[in-house]
């Protein structure tokens, strides 16, 4: 059993033991929309493979992995798992619309 204090990675706030909290896991991975622009000859195809394995050749492997797959957890308190998941991508919003009401522990 962990004895170490619970903080909020968002706010830094302690987490009162036996109350709530929230685990956030985020998975970022790259995708593929199945289109291959149609390159020509074969021996071309074959010299833009040989071209990218080189260029890749000179590049950290946890630079392009991150590029691949990425993936974070935090823990949050209540309020700023509230927050979060109202508006996970941080678009714009009006604060003003966040009740007061949403304790930030029970």
């Amino acid at each position: 059993m962990n004895d170490l204090p619970l903080f909020c990675d968002k706010c830094n706030r302690k987490i009162k033991k036996g109350s709530t909290s929230y685990k956030v896991h985020i998975v970022i991975r790259s995708q593929w929309d199945n289109y291959i622009e149609d390159s020509g000859s074969v021996e071309k195809i074959d010299k833009e493979i040989e071209k990218i394995i080189n260029d890749l050749d000179h590049i950290q492997s946890s630079l392009i992995e991150s590029d691949v797959y990425q993936n974070f957890t935090f823990v949050m308190c209540r309020k700023c798992k509230e927050i979060f998941s109202a508006n996970p991508l941080n678009l714009p919003i009006n604060f003003e619309d966040i009740p007061d009401s949403v304790p930030p522990e029970f």
